[in-house]
C-alpha cells in the first residue's frame, strides 16, 4: 500500500474547524451543537471546561430564602447551572439577571454562550450584539460572536470580529487561533500560519495552537514539522483525542503505519470517552481511507 495519499485525505481546513468543535465541548480548539457529556462547559475567558473548582465560578453557599436576590446572584446561579451541565437552567438565571437589569452585560454574554452551545445561533447573535451595544469594547462578545459567524461560514465577519477580539485584549491568544484557522478555510495559509505563531508566543501551553499549527504543516506538506507540534500538543494536554488523531495522520503520510495504528486507537478511545463524536468521525473517516473501504 502506497503511502501518498494526501489528496484522498480531508483538507487539512476540515480538521482545523473540528478543533473549533471541539473547543466547545472538550473540548477544546474552539462545536456548538451540545453540551458536554462529562457535565461541564466552557464559559466565555477560557478553552478549558469550567468545573466547580474554576476561578471566578465557584459557587458559594445559597442565598438566604428570606432575601431578595439581585441580578448578581441569578448571574451566579446560571453558573452553577452550566456547571451542572443544565443549560436550560443557565439560560432561566441568566434571563431573571437581565430581567432585574437589562444593561447586565456578563448575563448577556453568558446566556449567548449557552444559546449557541445548544445551537440557537441567532439568540446567541442577538445577545452578543445587545452586549456590544452596551459595551463597543467587551472583547468576549466579540469573540463569541466571531465563532457563530464562522459556524454560519460567514467568515470575512468571523474575522472581522477575531481581529476586533485580538485588539481588544492583546494577550488573549484564543481570538488569532481562530483567526488563523479562519484564514487557513479561505485560502490565506500564510496569514493563518501567522496568526498561529504569535498565539504560541502569547500562549506556548495552548495545546489547542499547537495542533493547529501542526495541521497547517501538513497542508504545506511538512509532515515532520507537523509530527512535533503533534506530539507538543499531547504532552501539555495528554486526553486530548484530536491531536492522537492528527498524528496518527501525519504518522501515516511518513509511511510510519505502526505508530499510525497506536495514535488512531488512542483518540478514538478519547474521543468516545469524552463523546468527541466531531474527532471519532474524523478518525473513522481516516481509517476508512487508510483500509481503502
Amino acid at each position: 500500500m502506497g503511502i501518498n495519499r494526501g489528496a484522498q485525505f480531508p483538507p487539512c481546513v476540515i480538521r482545523l474547524f473540528a478543533v473549533l468543535r471541539v473547543l466547545a465541548a472538550v473540548c477544546v480548539v474552539m462545536g456548538w451543537n451540545s453540551l458536554p457529556a462529562q457535565r461541564s462547559i466552557i464559559v466565555p475567558g477560557s478553552f478549558s471546561p469550567i468545573t466547580p473548582s474554576s476561578p471566578n465560578l465557584v459557587p458559594t453557599a445559597p442565598k438566604s430564602a428570606t432575601k431578595s436576590l439581585v441580578p448578581a446572584d441569578y448571574l451566579e446561579k446560571g453558573n452553577r447551572a452550566a456547571i451542572a451541565g443544565d443549560a436550560d437552567g443557565a439560560i432561566a438565571a441568566y434571563s431573571e439577571a437581565i430581567r432585574l437589569n437589562g444593561r447586565f452585560l456578563q448575563a448577556y454574554i453568558r446566556r449567548g454562550f449557552i444559546y449557541g452551545s445548544k445551537g440557537n445561533v441567532d439568540l446567541a447573535f442577538q445577545d452578543f450584539n445587545k452586549a456590544l451595544l452596551i459595551n463597543p469594547n467587551a472583547a468576549e462578545a466579540y469573540f463569541l460572536r466571531g465563532l457563530m459567524y464562522q459556524r454560519r461560514q460567514d467568515f470575512e465577519l468571523a474575522i472581522a470580529d477575531f481581529t476586533r477580539a485580538s485588539q481588544l485584549r492583546p494577550t488573549d491568544a484564543r481570538p488569532l487561533v481562530c483567526r488563523g484557522q479562519t484564514r487557513a478555510k479561505t485560502g490565506q495559509l500564510d496569514l493563518g500560519v501567522l496568526d498561529i505563531q504569535n498565539a504560541i508566543r502569547l500562549d506556548p501551553k495552548s495545546a489547542e495552537a499547537h495542533l493547529c499549527m501542526g495541521n497547517m504543516q501538513m497542508e504545506k506538506k511538512a509532515p515532520d514539522l507537523a509530527l512535533a507540534e503533534f506530539s507538543e500538543a499531547i504532552r501539555l494536554k495528554p486526553g486530548f483525542a484530536p491531536a492522537y488523531g492528527a498524528r496518527g495522520w501525519a504518522h501515516y503520510i511518513t509511511g510510519d503505519l505502526e505508530h499510525s495504528a497506536l495514535d488512531y486507537r488512542k483518540g478514538l478511545e478519547l474521543a468516545r470517552a469524552t463523546n468527541d463524536q466531531a474527532t471519532a468521525d474524523t478518525i473513522q473517516s481516516d481509517l476508512k481511507k487508510i483500509s481503502g473501504n
